[in-house]
């Protein structure tokens, strides 16, 4: 794990939270260091000078988070983007399966006949609207999802409700 991987860090004392996942770490935070935070996309800070440093400067206490975590035994962590990711992807897979059985190479070369009169016309524009069909029931789950209207399917919940080709 690198901070590549890492949406929230916070490291004080012994302490060290990951994604909101906190164990306590061997080697304890210089004592110049009251904290230290970083947050994706941003740089990571030391408190309370709120000074910038280097990423790999905190790659051990990274590490020993992993160890710990592991000596834990607790399961990974699956967080809502690893969730959304799944079934977007599993819709894709779904997707561009159906376009092979045409023998197309995916749903997104069916484009390439769309437009003009041709003999492929009108099973493409069959294809694309039940991709977006399929698309815009997904927006509207994960919609449902984040206002609370439905708790989170299961990727294979989700793939049962896409509608049927026809």
């Amino acid at each position: 794990m690198t901070f590549n991987d890492i949406k929230t860090l916070t490291y004080v004392g012994n302490t060290m939270i990951i994604n909101g996942v906190e164990f306590q770490i061997p080697t304890t935070l210089n004592s110049d260091i009251s904290a230290v935070q970083y947050h994706k996309g941003r740089t990571v800070l030391e408190e309370p000078l709120m000074v910038t440093a280097d990423n790999v400067k905190y790659q051990y206490a990274i590490d020993e988070w992993v160890e710990a975590k592991r000596v834990s035994g607790l399961p990974p962590v699956v967080t809502q983007e690893d969730i959304n990711v799944a079934t977007s992807n599993a819709i894709q897979n779904m997707l561009d399966t159906k376009a092979r059985n045409f023998r197309y190479d995916d749903i997104n070369s069916i484009g390439k006949y769309l437009g003009y009169d041709n003999v492929f016309r009108a099973q493409c524009e069959s294809l694309g609207q039940w991709a977006a069909n399929c698309w815009t029931l997904a927006g509207q789950i994960e919609a449902d999802v984040l206002n609370k209207v439905r708790p989170m399917p299961t990727v294979a919940e989700v793939l049962a409700e896409m509608p049927a080709y026809v």
